[in-house]
C-alpha cells in the first residue's frame, strides 16, 4: 500500500507542476488544482484518496487543506510537502 500511495502522490505533484497549484477550491485542468484536487484528479479510488491525504497530513503537520491554503503558502512548500510525503511512503514496509 505505501508503494502505491507514493506512485499517487507522484502523479500528483507531477500535475501541480504541469498544470498549476491553486488555493482555495479543488481546481481542474485549465486552473490548476490544490493538494486535493490532483490527488482526487490522478486516483478516483476513495481508499488511495484516503491514503494519500494522511500521508499528506503526516507530512504537513496539520490538514492538507490547512497547509494548502494558509496565506502567504507557496507552490514550491507544497510540493516540498509532497515530496516528504513520497519519501515517507517510500520507507515504509
Amino acid at each position: 500500500m505505501s508503494k502505491e500511495t507514493a506512485n499517487v502522490l507522484k502523479k500528483a505533484a507531477s500535475l501541480l507542476v504541469e498544470v498549476g497549484w491553486i488555493q482555495g477550491r479543488y481546481g481542474d485542468s485549465s486552473t490548476g488544482y490544490c493538494s486535493y484536487g490532483a490527488i482526487d484528479e490522478v486516483t478516483q479510488h476513495p481508499d488511495q484518496q484516503s491514503n494519500c491525504r494522511q500521508a499528506l497530513l503526516r507530512a504537513a503537520g496539520m490538514t492538507g487543506i490547512e497547509f494548502n491554503d494558509a496565506k502567504g503558502r507557496t507552490k514550491e512548500q507544497v510540493l516540498k510537502m509532497f515530496a516528504k510525503a513520497i519519501n515517507s511512503e517510500r520507507q515504509l514496509k
